[in-house]
């Protein structure tokens, strides 16, 4: 089997699935022999095109094979098949197709029947007419591959007992079916426009498919208002579509891309067709989606975007479809209005929400703004996260290279020691601030202010310092790191008590600390002592004098020899 071969199997699934299935299954009547036989084919292809050659029509060899193949299944199993529950043929019920003879509207209508739930019509589109795996399906919905495989054939075995028309339905039905209709096409076409898995960030079948399903749409109803929008959304988004990646195939953000190369034919047509949505009846979701785009692209640079209203849209959007994903969407426009803190801020809530735990866009825009904040650690973690929840591998070599970025910047100084005593008796002796005193080597510490020790994250405790450029100060320290017995770790607080704030100024200057202490066994009286100090999120000018941190090393060897004299009875 040539690589050649292999190559324009691949091809011509991705072009030409939609058709061969959909040709198929009118023959048929039969989902599941449908996709059978149209399996069958493309493995057939496999095989006789190594001897026979790439046939010019590759579709048409797959659908005369694919139905072939369908005649003679029927014609065995003629008998048996009559005591079956098959999809009514087209003719039975005819439909106002006039000059749309096209078998992929009658399939996606037949998908999209009101008898199945919104969710089976829309995965049942995406397996059978678009030709996407069930793992394919099943991350475009965040859910478990499992439960989208249970639910696709649900989906086709209710079909085949409801013997649902294979058809476009009559005039009085169609209002009431577009909706479903309409999310299929824009499920399509986002699952084609950065694709889930693979070499390529765009799978350019699905693109053009749902464009031209819109398009087909939108000249049999070419006064429905969310067709329109639906279409102007499609265009305007995918005008940007030769400014994604870089000559050398790297992803391009919206910021980076070459706005001068954006199809302005396409983007005219898009505000077009959304003016005249507007005018006939109120916003619809696809009316304020395809505003927002709209609002990029008018704008002729990325600092000329106006956030406000994009962020104001997307408070509508909120109003008219509820989703997890428009409230990250809301909360990265945010923080491009009001900076990367306000942006962290309102993503915050959405850590928690179930729906967006293996969604990589969430970890990926929270590392960026910690990026931004040259919180590098942090970063660095979160954009970890976000390449174990992505499977396209233009994205994967965007998000590794700004990791790459991240860890360089990285200022992680780690000394260890062994201290012959166990984890518990040395960890009560960091979660007593009153013992910092005998602790700190570096002649900076002056006592604790507070009283009591450390019990959980979010503790808070009050050291007086004292350092010759300054004098004597107090330093607030906030627990962020507690784990009983394992892990123990402060940072001071922010813009306050900062040696470097002048008496009087109001100016915030940051810590930007960490100080992190990790317990490890080491056999039943010994203990490994890991002090690390992390002074990634001080501001460059300080961090470069300080060397990364590694001014420190003789202080926390220091404290570590104190710690283990402490823990041997005694004091130093």
């Amino acid at each position: 089997m040539s690589a050649e071969v292999t190559a324009a199997v691949a091809r011509a699934h991705r072009r030409e699935w939609a058709r061969v299935f959909a040709a198929t299954a009118q023959l048929t009547r039969d989902l599941d022999l449908a996709e059978d036989c149209t399996q069958d084919a493309y493995a057939q292809a496999l095989q006789t095109w190594t001897r026979i050659g790439i046939p010019d029509r590759p579709g048409a060899w797959l659908t005369t094979i694919a139905r072939n193949r369908a005649l003679d299944v029927l014609r065995r199993e003629s008998v048996l098949r009559r005591a079956l529950p098959l999809l009514v043929p087209d003719g039975s019920v005819p439909g106002p197709e006039d000059g749309l003879d096209d078998d992929r509207l009658r399939l996606i209508f037949t998908c999209c029947h009101p008898a199945l739930s919104r969710d089976a019509q829309v995965a049942l589109t995406l397996r059978l007419v678009c030709g996407l795996s069930t793992a394919e399906v099943a991350r475009a919905f965040l859910v478990q591959e499992a439960t989208m495989a249970a639910r696709i054939t649900r989906a086709k075995k209710k079909i085949a007992v409801a013997r649902i028309p294979y058809r476009v339905p009559s005039s009085d039905q169609l209002a009431e079916r577009v909706s479903a209709v309409l999310e299929v096409v824009h499920l399509i076409f986002t699952t084609g426009h950065t694709a889930p898995i693979g070499a390529d960030l765009v799978r350019r079948d699905l693109v053009d498919g749902a464009i031209g399903l819109a398009r087909m749409l939108h000249l049999l109803m070419p006064n429905d208002a969310e067709i329109s929008a639906l279409l102007a959304l499609l265009l305007l988004i995918d005008a940007r579509a030769d400014t994604r990646l870089s000559a050398g195939g790297r992803l391009l953000l919206l910021s980076e891309q070459d706005r001068t190369r954006w199809d302005t034919r396409l983007i005219g047509e898009g505000v077009g067709l959304l003016t005249d949505a507007l005018r006939r009846r109120p916003p619809t979701r696809y009316a304020v989606e395809a505003a927002i785009a709209a609002v990029h692209a008018e704008a002729p640079t990325w600092q000329d975007t106006d956030w406000s209203e994009i962020v104001a849209l997307y408070g509508v959007l909120l109003q008219l479809w509820p989703s997890p994903v428009v409230e990250l969407n809301r909360a990265v426009a945010i923080g491009l209005r009001d900076g990367p803190g306000a942006g962290l801020d309102a993503l915050a809530p959405l850590l928690a929400d179930p729906a967006l735990a293996t969604y990589g866009y969430l970890s990926a825009a929270r590392a960026d703004f910690l990026r931004q904040q040259h919180r590098w650690s942090e970063a660095a973690v979160a954009y970890e996260e976000a390449l174990t929840l992505t499977d396209n591998d233009v994205e994967r070599a965007f998000l590794t290279g700004r990791l790459g970025e991240v860890q360089a910047r990285l200022s992680l100084v780690a000394v260890s020691l062994r201290i012959a005593a166990p984890a518990a008796g040395i960890f009560r002796i960091l979660a007593d601030p009153r013992r910092h005193t005998d602790l700190d080597g570096s002649g900076m510490l002056r006592g604790a202010v507070s009283d009591g020790v450390v019990s959980a994250v979010g503790d808070v405790f009050v050291m007086k310092m004292y350092y010759p450029p300054y004098g004597d100060y107090e330093m607030t320290n906030h627990v962020v790191e507690y784990e009983v017995n394992r892990r123990i770790g402060w940072e001071p607080e922010a813009g306050r008590g900062h040696p470097d704030t002048v008496p009087g100024s109001t100016a915030q200057a940051r810590w930007g600390h960490r100080w992190t202490y990790e317990l490890t066994p080491d056999g039943p009286d010994a203990t490994i002592v890991t002090e690390t100090y992390d002074c990634s999120r001080i501001p460059e000018d300080e961090r470069a004098a300080m060397d990364g941190g590694r001014v420190w090393i003789k202080s926390m060897t220091e404290t570590l020899e104190r710690l283990a004299v402490l823990c041997a009875g005694q004091r130093g």
